[in-house]
């Protein structure tokens, strides 16, 4: 934008977007400015003034300049009608402070600049000696008073009405972002405001003259540019400043300190929370929260999430969050007050609800007005009963929807989160809140970057396994708690990639026990609850690899699930189990995997299915066996990523091709049991079936690798190969430990586990030809 020659760019220095009290005196100079009723004469200072955010700071862009800015706040401000008459301590009460309220209200010589904020008060007052009231209002009573001040107020008292409470079906609620109807605890907020304009000894100016005494000049500078400045008010604060409110460690002199404040920041901040208007009704939909209905407002959420300073057991003790907009291009006051008093992020059509909902939204272009990003406040609960507004963070707002928001979207299938996060408020222990913060908290990594880096989708990943890890073993029935996650999408295999062994071998194994390598995906898109109603019962699940029913899917071996709803969209707990599949829910890899291999092989018997259930959409090179064998794979953080990536739809086509690599080639005990435990179409596709048509697992092979008789399983491997067919190099005996680069004393335990890892038939053929005499051609790769 070209700025037009007769305008001034007036940095404020002393307005930056946090704490939240310099955010909203940013907003109250600007509406100030702008606004006719804020200026004796009832002509604007500057109506087209213009003001926007640059590296935090505000800044005008307006025909006046700096020096004309000082005196019209010095000179010509007219103090909008802030009161509270329904609290106590707001001035209206016999018990109450009116060091301030009895100058501005019985005082007949006022200044002109005092007479709309007189006339609202004595409004007020008719209606309180009307109504006997002797002591402020409660609950009903509150929303009648209010609603008969708003009948006989002026039209210009409306707009902070607005913006501090609202009566809706008969009750009052009221904004976090002005505490409980405009005050906090036992501080009314109003009152002091009309204490830093005109008490003796903090106000700014003489109440009937008007004009300002000797030190507001300099104290306005400070609060406009930064100034350094004395004369500071050891005043209370309010909710608005921490820094300011004093208290331990404030000061390096001593272990205690006084607030220290800026009258015009108090001033400035409770003006521009006008600017804040909320709507009587709920917009769009019905909100539990009302304070949701207030512009950038969301209900409580797990304040740390996104935020690692805050625990997540402040949650109870928080209000609400509020999501402050920063707009970097130049907007009149008009335009910013139709985008605050809007003020919605919308999730799906409907209102954000918490602070991870409003983060979603903003990077899926709920909101499209301009604004750059938003300064996340969270009111908390701290100093006894007062709250104070915490900075939980800063949040881009993305050009186009990224792909972060998509991945959510999928995860957020039939409200999921919603269901399992009201779960885990209802529970009042540690690890509720841990469990239910890292998901959220990695959730809210993902909304940052916006497009998902493979760091943060993993995190995700992570925090999903571990949160239905805790969902299953909390005390409670299965048919009590929310259901196992939402299909994902494949989509989030390839974002969640970081091009590392243990990765491809977490990917590998949680395709086990899907469909069939043939058969495509549905759709990537995201199924809704509404669509899923609709269409009519679920299909039964497709066959598998092995062409006689369901196998059994990773994700049965951590907790208990019904294995045929894995495949679906929306995931059943079996309540009939007896979680004897659940092998690797509390062990760590290595050992599970050996587990794993024994129960699927028993599974197979049990269940009278052909071919063993260890086929894989999924699978990796002899480089990455190398790899998981070798005292340098990372077992532990494969075990975490496998645990979120088993909800993952598999990709049917990530199969790496081998390369040229210094990696060893895999151990020679693991290539002459490779086939006993590949699956016989796996066999069969890489040309190695024996004319029988199959190779049995031996009977007690597995044992023999668990108590790490490495030597007696290899000799039942080459036994039971040759007998469906397939001669060894060595006539049937094992080779010496010098014949191949292999550690004789490489672990039984490992060398089970590597079996159950899906591997790539090229990398089969030319492993398993190393061990026995395969056919020249079915060794081409």
């Amino acid at each position: 934008m070209k700025n037009d020659k007769t305008l001034n760019m007036i940095p404020l220095s002393g307005c930056s977007s946090k704490p939240l009290s310099c955010y909203l005196k940013a907003l109250g100079v600007f509406r100030l400015v702008a606004n006719p009723l804020n200026r004796m004469g009832g002509v604007a200072a500057d109506y087209r003034a213009k003001g926007f955010w640059t590296n935090d700071q505000f800044s005008l862009l307006s025909r006046l300049s700096c020096e004309n800015l000082l005196s019209f706040f010095l000179e010509d401000y007219v103090p909008s009608p802030i009161i509270a008459p329904w609290n106590g301590g707001s001035g209206f009460f016999p018990n109450d402070n009116k060091t301030a309220f009895d100058p501005l209200s019985k005082t007949n010589e006022i200044s002109e600049r005092f007479l709309p904020l007189q006339e609202v008060i004595r409004v007020a007052e008719k209606e309180i000696r009307n109504r006997g009231l002797l002591k402020s209002p409660k609950d009903n009573q509150k929303a009648e008073f209010v609603s008969a001040l708003r009948a006989g107020y002026p039209e210009h008292a409306l707009d902070w009405l607005d913006a501090v409470l609202a009566v809706h079906s008969g009750r009052p609620s009221f904004p976090p972002l002005l505490g409980t109807g405009g005050n906090d605890s036992r501080l009314d907020f109003t009152n002091n405001f009309m204490q830093r304009l005109v008490s003796d000894k903090t106000g700014l100016f003489e109440v009937r003259s008007g004009k300002p005494l000797p030190d507001t000049e300099k104290l306005l500078r400070a609060s406009l540019f930064g100034d350094t400045s004395q004369g500071l008010s050891k005043v209370a604060v309010g909710q608005f400043s921490p820094g300011s409110s004093g208290g331990p460690n404030a000061t390096s002199a001593g272990f205690e300190g006084n607030s220290s404040v800026n009258p015009w920041d108090f001033i400035f901040t409770l003006e521009g929370a006008i600017m804040f208007a909320g709507a009587a009704t709920r917009r769009h939909q019905s909100i539990t929260d009302r304070s949701a209905s207030f512009p950038f407002m969301v209900g409580k959420t797990v304040v740390g999430a996104g935020h690692g300073s805050v625990s997540g057991a402040d949650e109870a003790k928080s209000r609400a969050e509020f999501w402050a907009p920063l707009w970097k291009h130049p907007a009149s006051c008009e335009e910013v007050t139709v985008l605050l008093k809007e003020g919605r992020a919308v999730l799906r059509g409907k209102n954000a609800r918490n602070g991870l909902d409003f983060a979603r939204a903003v990077a899926s272009l709920g909101i499209n007005r301009g604004v750059e990003h938003f300064e996340r406040y969270g009111f908390l609960k701290r100093s006894g009963e007062a709250y104070l507004s915490v900075s939980l963070g800063k949040r881009k707002v993305f050009p186009e929807a990224p792909d972060s928001t998509r991945l959510i979207e999928d995860l957020d299938a039939g409200r999921w989160l919603e269901k399992v996060r009201r779960f885990a408020r209802s529970i009042d222990s540690s690890s509720a809140r841990n469990s239910i913060r890292k998901l959220e908290d990695s959730l809210f990594e993902m909304t940052a970057t916006g497009y998902g880096t493979p760091h943060s989708l993993q995190n995700t990943l992570v925090a999903i396994g571990d949160f239905v890890l805790w969902l299953a073993r909390v005390e409670g029935s299965l048919n009590e708690k929310p259901p196992p996650p939402p299909r994902l999408s494949s989509e989030w295999i390839h974002k969640a990639d970081d091009g590392t062994c243990e990765y491809r071998i977490a990917r590998a194994l949680a395709s086990i026990g899907w469909r069939s390598s043939q058969e495509e995906e549905p759709t990537s898109r995201v199924e809704t609850e509404t669509s899923r109603q609709t269409s009519g019962a679920e299909t039964e699940p497709p066959r598998t690899a092995n062409g006689h029913g369901e196998e059994i899917p990773m994700a049965a071996h951590f907790v208990p699930v019904v294995s045929a709803s894995v495949l679906r969209r929306y995931r059943e707990w079996d309540v009939q189990s007896n979680k004897k599949l659940c092998v690797l829910e509390s062990t760590d890899i290595v050992s599970g995997l050996g587990s794993v291999l024994q129960r699927r092989l028993i599974e197979q018997n049990t269940r009278d299915l052909q071919d063993k259930p260890l086929h894989g959409i999924t699978k990796v090179n002899w480089m990455d066996i190398s790899a998981f064998l070798s005292p340098n794979f990372d077992y532990a953080r494969c075990k975490r990523i496998l645990s979120g990536l088993v909800w993952v739809r598999p990709a049917v086509f990530l199969e790496p091709a081998s390369e040229s690599s210094s990696q060893p080639l895999p151990p020679f005990p693991y290539a002459a049991l490779k086939p006993v435990f590949t699956p016989d179409t796996t066999l069969e596709e890489a040309s190695i079936l024996p004319p029988s048509g199959k190779i049995p697992v031996p009977s007690g092979i597995v044992a023999q690798l668990r108590s790490d008789k490495v030597d007696e399983a290899v000799r039942m491997a080459f036994a039971r190969v040759r007998a469906s067919g397939i001669d060894s190099h060595f006539s049937g005996r094992p080779p010496s430990a010098g014949t191949y680069s292999f550690t004789a004393a490489i672990s039984g335990k490992l060398l089970a586990a590597s079996m159950v890892i899906p591997l790539r038939e090229q990398d089969l053929k030319y492993i398993v030809g190393r061990a026995y005499r395969i056919e020249k051609e079915a060794q081409n790769t």
